[in-house]
């Protein structure tokens, strides 16, 4: 039976909310998301920016994953050079490390930090102590507004079976509980 708004009111803990940027970012602060690093090495220097549009799933064969990269970004045009990167799911303990790789300086994003090249010989960064790590290579770009959805395959991967993951959800870091059944 199809439902009129007669017959089902919106809750009074509902607010309607314009979508303007402000608005959609409203809406989507809703939905929680994982927080990750992506990096590598490039001419000699570490590169790494946050992301917290990392999807997975994509497709399972090829394995593909997701995210998204602000256009004004000044690290992408620089790290999507390299021929592999690393991509760190920051585990629960790390909001610090986060907050502090995701600085709009530069020079603060390392200053105490130790990040780890992987083994492979492609100079891919990944975070240590992080909850899981893949080496993935770039499969495609696409425009997407004022942001570019890179595609990547991954190649390699690692969990830590001992780690809650980094989520991030109204505007904050946040941490899962678990179920009680």
């Amino acid at each position: 039976m199809p439902l009129s708004p007669e017959t089902s009111p919106i809750p009074s803990n509902w607010e309607p909310v314009s979508l303007d940027g402000q608005g959609v970012r409203r809406v989507f602060g809703h939905h929680p998301a994982g927080v990750v690093a992506i990096g590598a090495e490039v001419d000699g220097e570490p590169r790494v920016l946050v992301a917290s549009s990392f999807m997975t799933g994509i497709s399972m064969d090829p394995p593909l994953a997701l995210f998204a990269i602000q256009k004004t970004s000044r690290t992408w045009p620089t790290l999507r050079q390299a021929p592999q990167l690393g991509i760190s799911l920051f585990a629960a303990h790390q909001q610090d490390l986060c907050r502090q790789l995701s600085s709009s300086d530069p020079k603060k994003r390392f200053e105490n930090v130790t990040l780890k090249v992987t083994r492979s010989g492609t100079r891919s960064i990944i975070v240590p102590e992080s909850s899981g790590w893949l080496e993935c290579s770039i499969f495609n770009e696409v425009d997407a507004g004022d942001h570019t959805v890179v595609l990547v395959q991954p190649g390699s991967g690692w969990i830590r079976t001992d780690g809650e993951p980094l989520v991030f959800h109204g505007s904050r870091f946040r941490s899962l509980s678990s179920d009680p059944s």
